[in-house]
């Protein structure tokens, strides 16, 4: 129900972007991710300080493991979030390691954790401590 009532939400006001935005989050979590990644590469236009859209486009292409692209898509959330959601640097540092970069996730889990003491303690633990 909640696809067709944002839809609705769409079709009535055109302007509020968050509709989109919880319309392709509904998507995603029914795996109609083609449909969600359109919806939510349209609003980088029209909301582009939307730190949202950047973060759940680099968790689309996380999932295809297009690790590159997921990073870019990390640093545009953080840069728009201005550092107050721990899970954006924590998920760019999860794309670095798979891309074997540890010391860049390690530092983005670190930077995570001053946000969020919580996040990413087992990560840490098993790819950051011996680092240092």
């Amino acid at each position: 129900m909640a696809e067709s009532d944002f839809r609705r939400a769409m079709e009535l006001d055109t302007a509020h972007h968050n509709y989109a935005l919880n319309l392709a989050m509904t998507l995603l979590r029914l795996g109609k991710i083609a449909e969600a990644e359109t919806l939510l590469l349209g609003l980088t236009d029209k909301d582009p300080r939307n730190a949202a859209v950047w973060f759940n486009l680099g968790n689309i292409s996380f999932s295809r493991k297009s690790y590159d692209e997921a990073v870019a898509y990390y640093a545009l959330a953080i840069e728009a979030d201005g550092l107050q959601h721990a899970a954006y640097l924590y998920n760019r540092g999860l794309a670095f390691e798979a891309m074997d970069e540890i010391e860049k996730a390690c530092q983005d889990v670190q930077e995570a954790q001053k946000i969020d003491t919580e996040i990413g303690q087992k990560f840490y633990q098993k790819y950051c401590v011996d680092t240092k």
